[in-house]
């Protein structure tokens, strides 16, 4: 089921006072409001979940099918920033001055994985216009009926032209309106779009371009996506070099850091790897990759590359996100990311060449909008689900037993926070 991520930040028009919620759609909504600290931003504590269920009578491949289900949303939001909430500040807050104030909240971004965003922002999931950024172009391989995005080489030197739904609002407005299936399939095909998003109402107000702000999240973009596949390639490479059993009793013996101990832990490639998850690959990707096929690799020095300039990206990433980044920072990870894609596509060929790779390409941008990755991935987001899924219940009447339990919850919470305004804390 694919998954929609968007984050609203509530704060003054003039002077930003940070207050952040995530709501996740098709299938459940995950809501999850912080203040000030990334700390409590990124804890599952401050994540609502609120499931829906898609009504039977939209018709299927239809691409307003989220529409109704977006449509309150975006009203709140519109009426939100028009109006704004009357507020009282009882103190004076980050420069704030107190008394009555308005408080407007904005839509800054929306997180996902690649199917959730493409549902959302009306965009084709691949194809001969598979990316949502840049006017790429896809080659078409008939022995597997699929379109790939080989040229990495020259993309890195001149990247592709970008592409801009404001330019496109004519060509997106009659695909909205096209009735004829296959006419619009075709007409989506030569485009890369499957109508005009209810999140352009936003463009007007403050110039929301849902395809910038569509921001690509790491979590499914490199753990789920590239290191995945890096790791059934090797697994169905048949190099004889390459010996899983001691590959297993390494990652028994690794020397786990505290912090890695405390998430999930890559065991079993074997026999589990169908059971993995995200932090698996993650962790598998850095530190323990290298440390635990360097050696098996020194007859294949393409593989090996490969190998390490993945862990290189992995290690990278997973560093720079704690202190933020600069725009060497950003180039860096660019170019890193870059070379990944050239070594892939000339050491497994074209069929390599899906649309996840070539969306490492765009992470860049991402990183110069929003900073650091780690500020919208989908971590938090994905493990509050694993906290839903483990509750208790009857299975009847599910969403009104969350609904309480969250009531009850938000409730405690504050009054929690009266108190400690009480005691002056």
């Amino acid at each position: 089921m694919s998954q929609i991520f968007q984050n609203v930040v509530l704060g003054h028009w003039d002077g930003w006072q940070p207050f952040s919620s995530t709501i996740r759609g098709c299938g459940a909504i995950e809501v999850s409001i912080a203040t000030m600290s990334k700390v409590h931003r990124c804890h599952t504590d401050e994540i609502y979940v609120v499931g829906f269920v898609p009504s039977y009578l939209i018709p299927k491949k239809r691409s307003n099918a989220l529409d109704p289900f977006l449509e309150p949303l975006i009203r709140d939001l519109e009426e939100g920033f028009i109006n704004g909430i009357p507020v009282n500040y009882a103190a004076t807050i980050a420069g704030i001055p107190s008394g009555p104030t308005h408080i407007r909240h904005l839509l800054l971004c929306w997180k996902g994985d690649h199917n959730g965003q493409c549902e959302a922002g009306k965009f084709i999931k691949c194809g001969k216009k598979g990316c949502r950024r840049c006017n790429l172009q896809g080659v078409f391989v008939p022995a597997t009926n699929h379109y790939y995005y080989p040229g990495f080489r020259l993309q890195g030197r001149f990247p592709n032209e970008e592409k801009s739904i404001v330019n496109s609002l004519e060509v997106m407005q009659d695909i909205e309106e096209e009735e004829r299936i296959t006419v619009k399939q075709e007409k989506s095909k030569n485009t890369g779009y499957t109508g005009l998003s209810i999140f352009h109402r936003l463009y007007p107000l403050y110039h929301f371009q849902y395809d910038k702000d569509f921001v690509y999240d790491e979590m499914h973009g490199l753990p789920l996506n590239v290191v995945k596949r890096q790791i059934q390639c090797l697994l169905e490479s048949g190099n004889e070099d390459l010996n899983w059993q001691v590959v297993d009793e390494r990652l028994k013996s690794f020397p786990w850091t505290h912090e890695h101990r405390t998430g999930r832990l890559p065991s079993g490639i074997t026999k589990r790897f169908g059971y993995w998850k995200a932090e698996d690959f993650h962790h598998f990707a850095f530190p323990a990759m290298e440390a635990c096929l360097g050696d098996m690799l020194q007859n294949d020095p393409e593989a090996r590359e490969i190998v390490c300039c993945l862990a290189r990206i992995i290690e990278f990433f997973s560093n720079h996100a704690r202190n933020g980044w600069s725009e060497a920072d950003a180039c860096t990870f660019h170019e890193m990311c870059v070379r990944y894609a050239v070594l892939v596509e000339e050491s497994h060929g074209v069929e390599s060449c899906v649309i996840t790779l070539h969306n490492l390409l765009h992470f860049k941008d991402d990183i110069a909008r929003f900073s650091s990755m780690d500020n919208y991935s989908c971590w938090t987001e994905e493990r509050a689900v694993r906290r839903y899924i483990l509750a208790s219940n009857n299975h009847k009447n599910i969403e009104i037993t969350f609904a309480l339990s969250e009531a009850r919850r938000e409730f405690l919470k504050l009054r929690e926070s009266k108190q400690h305004v009480e005691n002056h804390l």
